[in-house]
């Protein structure tokens, strides 16, 4: 699982989650994974290939960038429901399938909610 830090905390190869324009996390990437970490995230790609609902849109066969869309809002719900599980499920995947991910910008405004995946 990510290693957890404070936003202010220097760290190598970590990826911001920023709301607002406020980093709310940074985490770690983790290259190499044990094998029953690697196995969830297999079966997370399993279960998210028999579609999601991204933005309420249903999506039969979801690319690997839509999947990566939709862990990045689970782990948006995980923050605000302080899910620490969820949240480090989720950081765990993003962490291992984008590599070039450098930060989850999201802008929330009332009901509206704009996300984007900043890449290198």
């Amino acid at each position: 699982m990510p290693t957890f830090k404070p936003p202010d905390s220097p760290m190598s190869e970590e990826i911001e989650v920023i709301v607002n324009d406020q980093v709310l996390l940074k985490f770690e990437r983790k290259p190499r994974l044990a094998g029953k970490q690697r196995q969830f995230l297999d079966n997370m790609d399993d279960d998210m290939n028999q579609g999601i609902d991204l933005a309420g849109e249903p999506c039969a066969k979801p690319t690997d960038f839509q999947k990566s869309q939709y862990v990045a809002m689970q782990l948006m719900q995980g923050l605000d429901a302080e899910d620490e599980s969820l949240v480090a499920i989720c950081c765990a995947y993003l962490g291992v399938r984008e590599p070039g991910l450098k930060a989850i910008k999201t802008v929330m405004h009332g009901d509206e909610i704009r996300m984007e995946l900043v890449f290198d």
